[in-house]
């Protein structure tokens, strides 16, 4: 069963965001459901964990500097550029739509 312990987000790096993103891949229902109920069925033993990790991922956007749009955008391509979540469209739909939620609001990020 897959687990994820907050760190510190006071400092977060580019390992705590991976360690977030690779727990969101991991809970991931696999095949996905067919509605949005069986989703949030699948899911709901990892509810909190998965806040825990998206607020992870909220925390480093809001700790970018500079906080401008191309700042963020290099972080994002960053993330979803590396090989490890280029493995397949939907690993790396899970890391896109992670990302974009977790930071939307922040600063100038946009959905």
């Amino acid at each position: 069963m897959p687990e994820y312990i907050a760190p510190d987000t006071s400092e977060l790096n580019e390992d705590h965001i991976r360690s977030a993103l690779d727990f969101l891949i991991a809970v991931e229902p696999d095949p996905p459901p067919e509605s949005r109920e069986e989703y949030e069925a699948a899911t709901e033993p990892y509810r909190q964990q998965i806040a825990t990790a998206m607020a992870t991922l909220r925390s480093f956007a809001e700790q970018t500097q500079p906080m401008t749009l191309d700042q963020m955008q290099a972080d994002y391509y960053g993330f979803t550029n590396d090989p490890r979540y280029l493995v397949s469209s939907d690993v790396l739909a899970i890391v896109c739509g992670a990302l974009s939620e977790a930071w939307t609001g922040v600063g100038p990020w946009r959905r």
